[in-house]
């Protein structure tokens, strides 16, 4: 007989249009790092909001089965610095993922300016397993090729250890790791959605057997469907339901 030793299962989520991504790890997961079996593992990122947006979603990998999470969310950062430097605590959650992969989570909605740093940490505890923290690296073959070369910036991803919230970081940068931590965000509108005005009074008068076209006018802050709320239009008459 054979077996499966191996496999790999995909959970379809439904499509959200117009979220927005923040991550570093272009390329995925190669990688995992961390400080010894049963150790706490910490790796955050930090972004900068591209506009005034809302966090609504974050996403990472675990790398063991039954691995703890405790996750925080920094804004209004003082800089890329850090992490955790100046800012403020918008959001925490904890849990355990039964089996090793990817995994989106729901924040809430977290209001972010245009140009904010925020980060979003997480403490990885994998039982048993060294390397909880879910990194993409540089890997070479034995051969001497290249097997992945990510693009590695500084004051993008940081690592560290401890059971509390650290406060000392190491720069992914220095070891060329970024952390597969994602952000995902939606527009926040500039201004409320207000109740359209006619401004249209009156309507210029008609002939029988002469063709007849006038528009209709009206401000809003969104695009306006026209219709008859009753009633109905004289014989040989149309409504254009857009002007």
């Amino acid at each position: 007989e054979q077996y499966i030793t191996n496999a790999i299962v995909y959970q379809a989520e439904a499509l959200t249009n117009n979220l927005k991504h923040y991550g570093y790890d272009d390329l995925g997961w190669d990688n995992s790092f961390g400080y010894g079996a049963n150790e706490p593992g910490w790796g955050a990122n930090v972004f900068r909001a591209e506009s005034t947006e809302t966090l609504k979603k974050i996403a990472f990998y675990t790398t063991a089965n039954n691995t703890s999470y405790t996750i925080y969310i920094y804004k209004n950062l003082a800089s890329n610095a850090s992490p955790v430097s100046g800012g403020t605590q918008a959001y925490t959650s904890s849990g355990t993922f039964a089996r090793s992969g990817y995994h989106t989570l729901d924040v809430g909605s977290i209001s972010l300016a245009s140009g904010e740093y925020f980060s979003v940490i997480v403490k990885f505890t994998a039982p048993n397993y060294p390397y909880p923290i879910p990194i993409e690296t540089k890997i070479n073959y034995s051969n001497g090729g290249v097997f992945s070369n990510p693009v590695v910036n500084q004051h993008e991803s940081y690592y560290s250890s401890g059971t509390a919230l650290p406060t000392v970081w190491t720069d992914g940068y220095k070891d060329k790791h970024n952390i597969c931590i994602k952000a995902f965000t939606v527009a926040s509108s500039s201004s409320a959605e207000t109740a359209p005005v006619i401004t249209t009074t009156s309507l210029a008068s008609g002939t029988v057997g002469k063709t007849y076209s006038e528009a209709l006018n009206a401000t809003s802050s969104t695009t306006l469907t026209w219709g008859i709320a009753s009633g109905s239009l004289p014989t040989g008459l149309s409504l254009n339901s857009s002007s």
